[in-house]
């Protein structure tokens, strides 16, 4: 147990970042924070639906409430700051299922002021559904997908899709757009989760089945069943912690889809995870990507007729037959070519019935997607076949957030009253975990817009959790990469004494 603990100490180093504020406090009754982007700003909510805005590294500003009782707040994500330095828009889900748009201004020691700029009742959200489907007859649930440039993407009663939009001039919220999602046939299930990636919609029911809906019309493009993948893998693969931790009883709740679509992580409530490369998976199960559309070739012979002698004749019948033709036939040249395609991914050897050749994302199939976007160049760390692990970490804790790239996921537990806070980051290649186990009290802090990075709220003020780094290689790093006065400051904030920079310096 105690090289255990040795073990966890050293994989992992908490990091103040901002000082202790005297209202930080009711760390225990937060239940989700988040940080605006590009600010400081955090907006917390209470367990008993509580909504405060405040400035953790102001120390003379007093905390902002909002009145009435609320479930979900999301910060308002601005490719363009239009507004004011110290402006931000906050879209609050009160306890009845409605909508209200909140505009924050915050200056330095000066009280927080908070503006309700529009209302959406209950009652407009479901007049805009029955205007679809008459037999709606109540709002059992809404939850905030996104919020960025003024539209909102709204999921209510876990079947709808509404797009939302505030505009600048206007404080009179529009309705863009009203669809029902359609799952897979053989997903009937309540969907338990959801998240929104590149516009694209995933959602995952309790028993692993996830479908991928357009997050503009709901249309279905790809189902993803975790269960029959995992089931389907070779016994002699080495799978990490073996598949069968993740028996059929297995209830998942949470799921992450990575930046560029090539990974998949979900999470079950008894702490295991399961990790799937979705180009290999759409590569062994081609009929699930439904938007697929099969490759049409050119004829052998250009048209209209050419000389068959020439280079033009010879590029048009090596395209038609999947083959790039270059005139360069140098020894540079060919071995080039042959790295090129060493680097591919081999395709299984039951790919040849897929509409998708080896090497191409999954992620080309999506068609509401611009080119630029879909032609990713990253590929899944995942292993052939899936990944599993199970975390290790108190039974009372539940998984609370999930950041998810092509290299590792990163998984924060936490237990009631935020007093056992872990935050775990798996390696989905070498299939190592490190945990990192918080003191006290700490609520997990998301920050909008942004992914793997896992900030605690404490009462002692707000830290970053760094893994696989030591102070001395943080120290060095940062007189590397930022200034000595940076040192000096990180070494004050976390009472590290007064460093010697010089040697830092020569380190470097």
């Amino acid at each position: 147990m105690l090289e255990a603990a040795q073990r966890l100490e050293e994989s992992s180093i908490e990091v103040s970042v901002i000082p202790e504020n005297q209202h930080c406090g009711q760390v225990a009754d937060i239940q989700k924070a988040e940080l605006a982007p590009g600010g400081s700003l955090l907006g917390c909510l209470g367990v008993r639906g509580r909504l405060v805005v405040w400035d953790p590294a102001d120390r003379e500003a007093p905390p902002a409430a909002v009145d009435g009782c609320y479930t979900d707040f999301s910060w308002e994500e601005a490719s363009v700051h239009s507004r004011g330095v110290g402006s931000f828009r906050l879209l609050a889900v009160g306890s009845r299922c409605d909508l209200k748009l909140l505009e924050v201004e915050a200056e330095r020691s000066a009280s927080i002021s908070l503006l309700c700029v529009s209302e959406c009742p209950a009652d407009r959200l479901l007049q805009t559904i029955r205007e679809q489907d008459r037999g709606v007859c109540e709002l059992q649930s809404l939850r905030v997908l996104s919020f960025a440039d003024g539209r909102c993407r709204v999921l209510l009663n876990c079947d709808w899709l509404l797009q939302l939009q505030w505009q600048q001039t206007e404080e009179e919220l529009q309705t863009s757009s009203c669809c029902s999602i359609r799952p897979a046939e053989s997903n009937r299930h309540t969907a338990v989760h959801h998240c929104v990636c590149r516009d694209t919609l995933f959602t995952l029911s309790s028993t692993g089945l996830m479908s991928v809906c357009n997050i503009s019309d709901g249309s279905l493009l790809a189902s993803v069943d975790l269960p029959a993948y995992l089931s389907s893998a070779p016994a002699e693969d080495d799978l990490l912690s073996s598949s069968s931790s993740v028996s059929s009883s297995s209830s998942f709740c949470l799921l992450q889809v990575s930046a560029d679509l090539s990974t998949a992580v979900a999470v079950t409530q008894s702490h295991t995870a399961v990790a799937v490369d979705l180009n290999r998976y759409f590569r062994m199960f081609p009929d699930h990507l439904l938007c697929a559309v099969p490759p049409s070739r050119p004829p052998l012979r250009p048209q209209p007729p050419r000389d068959q002698d020439s280079l033009s004749s010879s590029n048009c019948s090596l395209a038609a037959l999947g083959s790039s033709f270059s005139t360069d036939r140098s020894w540079e040249a060919r071995l080039a070519s042959m790295y090129s395609r060493a680097q591919q991914d081999v395709a299984p050897s039951n790919s040849s019935s897929s509409s998708q050749p080896a090497g191409t994302p999954w992620s080309s199939s999506l068609h509401h997607l611009e080119s630029r976007q879909a032609s990713s160049s990253a590929h899944s760390r995942v292993p052939c076949g899936g990944a599993t692990v199970a975390f290790s970490v108190p039974e009372s804790s539940t998984p609370s957030l999930l950041t998810v790239s092509e290299f590792s996921a990163q998984l924060t537990f936490v237990s009631p009253g935020n007093r056992q806070t872990t935050v775990a980051l798996w390696d989905l290649e070498s299939g190592r975990v490190n945990y990192h186990q918080a003191e006290g009290e700490a609520a997990p802090v998301q920050r909008c817009g942004e992914r793997q990075h896992r900030l605690l709220l404490k009462k002692a003020g707000v830290f970053q959790v760094l893994f696989s780094v030591s102070q001395q290689d943080l120290l060095s790093r940062l007189m590397l990469f930022g200034s000595a006065a940076t040192v000096d400051a990180v070494c004050h904030l976390n009472s590290w004494g007064r460093c010697s920079i010089p040697i830092h310096a020569l380190q470097v």
